[in-house]
């Protein structure tokens, strides 16, 4: 598993102590409750129990882990939107002054409203249409990305049904999956990956974080009976169209390192699959011929106020790019990370259309259509 997610945990859990002790402190005072010793295990609940959860379900698969874990995660995105809301109430509160007691009423209403919506938002799928124009192929060619289904607990082999349907009416030439397809260390079976197989295109996929959590090797164990080819820092090629697949770390410099090493045919259009959109990804890609990144992993925060969070570590954290004749989309994700809830955000598949430059004509400006 390595260094790095043991860090992850220990500043996740660092933060979210803090998050819900000061949720748990302020509306406490709102709403004149006391502080007493259930207020201090309702605190202490809260901030283990996503964690408690997942070592849980990981450890004892089953209905009531998953109900557990299920229950913890929707507490996170309720713990998040009550967080922020909390947060404007202080900003407004020093200009007006509310009575404390129906202030907490409100908040509590106004964070039913939102997880209720943003539950509902997380369930729709969207496809999202990108048009490219380019002299370097003779036939128009349609792909699909999707990225971050998360597939496991939450989101289970019915989910990845529904995407497979979708995925299937857009009738692509091939699929594009940038990471995290599976959650983490879940008991997988064989049959759970059954909705893959109703797949009948080439299907690419490039490591993600979540990949490595869960075990690379268990991973492609069960992804060997279907259409799904792991990319590992390797070029393949598909309906004349070169795809790189660069495997996913926690290095900045993964991509700029890799990719010179690998063998490239220059006078094709170039995908490149590469789950974390590190910045300067796009002027890199540029610089070394790539005509189009796929991206995932951010989630576009997922919850908001979260897209300005990552947005130091990732940029861009959403939507479709172009710098100097290259182009990037970042998938705001098909699934969903921890809570099955999104705000500010939507779950969505991208629908690339790679059509043939007319002759004697500048490279077209991108057109981004959200259907």
């Amino acid at each position: 598993m390595g260094l790095t997610p043991y860090i992850f945990i220990l500043i996740f859990l660092i933060l979210y102590c803090a998050m819900n002790f000061y949720v748990f402190l302020r509306m406490s005072a709102l709403l004149s409750l006391k502080r007493n010793l259930i207020f201090y295990l309702a605190f202490l609940c809260g901030t283990f129990s996503y964690l408690f959860a997942a070592i849980l379900e990981s450890r004892f698969p089953g209905l009531f882990s998953r109900l557990i874990y299920i229950a913890a995660a929707l507490w996170m995105g309720i713990l998040f939107i009550l967080f922020s809301l909390v947060i404007v109430y202080e900003i407004l509160h020093l200009f007006i002054k509310f009575p404390p007691g129906k202030a907490g009423i409100v908040l509590l209403w106004i964070s039913g409203v939102l997880t209720l919506y943003s539950l509902i938002n997380a369930s729709i799928v969207h496809v999202k249409t990108i048009r490219i124009k380019s002299d370097k192929v003779q036939a128009p060619l349609n792909f699909v990305q999707i990225s971050d289904l998360h597939f496991g607990s939450i989101r289970t082999s019915s989910f990845l049904s529904k995407i497979m349907q979708k995925i299937n009416a857009l009738n692509p030439d091939a699929v594009f999956i940038t990471g995290d397809l599976v959650d983490g260390p879940y008991h997988y079976k064989e049959e759970d990956f059954a909705p893959l197989r109703e797949l009948n295109m080439p299907v690419f996929l490039v490591t993600g974080n979540h990949e490595r959590y869960a075990g690379l090797d268990t991973v492609m164990r069960f992804l060997k009976k279907t259409p799904v080819q792991l990319l590992q820092n390797a070029v393949t090629s598909v309906k004349g169209v070169e795809i790189i697949g660069i495997d996913d770390a926690d290095r900045k410099r993964q991509v700029e390192e890799i990719l010179p090493t690998l063998k490239r045919n220059a006078a094709q259009f170039s995908i490149l699959l590469y789950h974390r959109p590190v910045p300067g990804i796009l002027k890199m890609a540029q610089k070394n011929g790539i005509d189009l990144v796929l991206c995932g992993h951010v989630h576009a925060g997922q919850i908001v106020p979260f897209n300005f969070i990552v947005s130091p570590f990732y940029r861009p954290v959403r939507g479709f790019h172009e710098y100097q004749g290259s182009f990037l989309n970042v998938l705001m994700g098909t699934g969903t990370w921890g809570p099955p809830m999104r705000l500010g955000s939507r779950s969505e598949i991208a629908r690339i259309i790679i059509e043939k430059n007319p002759e004697n004509s500048a490279l077209l400006a991108p057109q981004a259509n959200i259907k």
